[in-house]
């Protein structure tokens, strides 16, 4: 039941999230939930609320690494010489994903212009 719910909530919020797209692409601005409104300029605090979201998702993966980066070395130092297991694998897959995530993230904020 709870997987059917949670694959029910992923594809309305991708409906929804396509609702908005188009809307956006014929000059309606659509504020949460349903809220309409033509081309105008986002409130400030709007604006806001979507920088701050993104810099804690960066924090949210940020710790994610370092919790993966931590379990690994714990994990390799404690388990002695050993196969490369699944596990291991998945960890080394999931702690490349999110630095791929994160490099992206910083990539397409204002901080890169500070490395440039």
């Amino acid at each position: 039941m709870a997987k059917n719910l949670s694959k029910i909530i992923v594809a309305v919020l991708t409906l929804w999230t396509i609702f908005i797209i188009v809307c956006e692409i014929m000059g309606i601005t659509v504020y949460f939930p349903f809220n309409f409104v033509e081309r105008e300029e986002i409130p400030y605090h709007r604006i806001n609320s979507v920088r701050l979201s993104v810099f804690l998702t960066f924090i949210y993966f940020g710790i994610r690494y370092l919790f993966l980066v931590i379990a690994g070395i714990i994990l390799n130092y404690l388990s002695g010489s050993v196969i490369y297991t699944a596990f291991s694998g998945m960890l080394d897959q999931i702690g490349g994903l999110i630095s791929g995530s994160i490099l992206i993230l910083l990539y397409f904020s204002p901080i890169k212009n500070n490395f440039s």
